[in-house]
């Protein structure tokens, strides 16, 4: 990974100074060997931290909603909001790094800058009251990328984790792209917690030479390391242009000309995983600058995320269409054959009243053939959300039908004999039972009745 400038920088810049301003900083160590053991119970390892951190996003909101309020009013976050919330950025983004296998090496339980793989820098400042009022809907554009992009390494989360786990570290690409990800939603979520103005980017990496710089005003050739595997002649020592006043240089133990490196670990990152006696890489920027390898696989991952994004909104309108469709048709059968059970109840009432008056009787049975008529066709204007309640609707029309017919039939007798010989050969009561099963059917096949 010669063309990417990551790793653990000598030293922050200036809070507020014009090469830093507020955009939010993360460096990579780079990719290191990792023991497959610990790649293999990753999820599992990782789960005391999402429990903590369960209980941190709790009250990073809390401090969230409150940093909105005093931001809305006096242009910032107060210091001790801002450094909470500075604190859970570090922690989160550290527990991602882990559980996305850029790191081998556990994250601390600490809101502090820690030394660790994977370092955040913030540098909370004034906002913008109006930015601040509709930072809800200015979040929303990056939202929606930070979500593809995060769906599109999280379904690619298997096959990625299989290649560490049969190679023992992540390829040089895989990291690249895996860390832009992680660097823009980290990013993301810092403009979020108000600590910063800077709008989220950087997804597809830096420019060359672009971006804040992190070395000390008089920083050592970092071009030019001193060579470990040939040490110098101490009879001989080197000359320099302007050399410092000190009787006997040892290497052991620098002079005050040496960057004064106060963070510790970032001005020598710890070779995790390397081979004993191996070169300490130099420190390095804060940049990220990606390969033509690593810029297409982070434009794969989008590509997989907005396609799974797309499908996932496709299913979702599917899901809610035919939960709707199912709930406007249980509830228009349910009213229909309540209405139908209220007329047949009118019906028997008024024929009951007849004292076996044939023509009162008949018209008592064309009343019936009209109610389950009118249900027939409530039933058959009514959507059914799939097959098999449309198969039960069909069967239960065809068993409307008959009723129907069958009490037609009944109401055009003009003596009590045919009445009785139309009642006997119909078979209406078996027809009205089969009615009363198929209804139940259908009730099942909506979910309306469990079977």
């Amino acid at each position: 990974m010669t063309d990417v400038p990551v790793g653990f920088p000598a030293a922050l810049p200036p809070a507020g100074s014009a090469e830093r301003a507020d955009e939010v900083l993360v460096a990579f160590a780079g990719p290191a060997p990792q023991r497959r053991l610990t790649v293999f119970f990753r999820l599992i390892m990782v789960i005391p931290q999402y429990i903590v951190l369960y209980a941190l996003n709790i009250a990073a909101l809390v401090v969230l909603v409150i940093s909105w309020f005093a931001a809305l009013f006096t242009g910032q976050v107060p210091a001790g909001l801002a450094d909470f919330l500075a604190g859970y950025l570090r922690w989160s983004s550290r527990v991602a790094a882990y559980a996305g296998l850029l790191t081998d090496k556990y994250p601390p339980f600490a809101l502090a800058d820690e030394d660790y793989p994977v370092r955040v820098s913030v540098t909370p400042g004034l906002l913008n009251r109006f930015a601040v009022l509709f930072r809800f809907f200015l979040a929303i554009p990056v939202f929606v990328v930070a979500a593809v992009a995060e769906w599109g390494i999280g379904i690619a989360a298997l096959v990625i984790w299989l290649i560490v786990l049969i190679a023992g570290r992540m390829p040089d690409t895989l990291y690249q792209a895996s860390a832009a990800i992680l660097r823009y939603l980290i990013r993301f979520q810092g403009y979020w917690l108000l600590l910063t103005a800077t709008y989220p980017g950087g997804l597809f990496g830096d420019q060359p030479g672009a971006g804040p710089q992190t070395v000390p005003a008089s920083p050592p050739q970092y071009d030019a390391p001193p060579q470990y595997d040939a040490p110098p002649q101490y009879d001989a020592p080197p000359q320099y242009d302007a050399p410092p006043q000190y009787d006997a240089p040892q290497y052991g133990e620098p002079g005050p000309t040496q960057p004064d490196v106060t963070q510790p670990g970032y001005g020598q990152p710890p070779a995790y995983g390397a081979a004993p006696g191996a070169a300490v890489p130099a420190a390095a920027g804060w940049q990220l600058v990606l390969s033509g390898g690593a810029k297409k696989l982070v434009g794969f991952f989008l590509a997989l995320g907005a396609a799974a994004l797309v499908a996932y909104i496709v299913v979702m309108i599917v899901v809610v269409g035919s939960a709707a469709s199912r709930t406007n048709a249980v509830n228009q059968v349910s009213r229909a054959h309540t209405t139908l059970v209220n007329k047949l109840n009118a019906v028997q009432a008024e024929t009951a009243a007849c004292h076996s008056n044939l023509p009162c009787v008949t018209k008592r049975e064309g009343k019936a053939a009209d109610a389950f008529l009118a249900f027939n066709s409530t039933l058959g204007s009514t959507a059914m959300p799939d097959s098999a309640s449309t198969a039960a609707s069909q069967k239960l029309q065809q068993d409307t039908a008959r009723i129907a017919a069958d009490f037609r039939s009944l109401s055009h007798a003009t003596s009590v004999s045919q009445f009785q010989r139309t009642l006997a050969i119909n078979g209406l009561q078996q027809a009205l039972t089969q009615f009363d099963t198929d209804y139940q059917q259908l009730g099942v096949a909506l979910g309306a009745i469990r079977g």
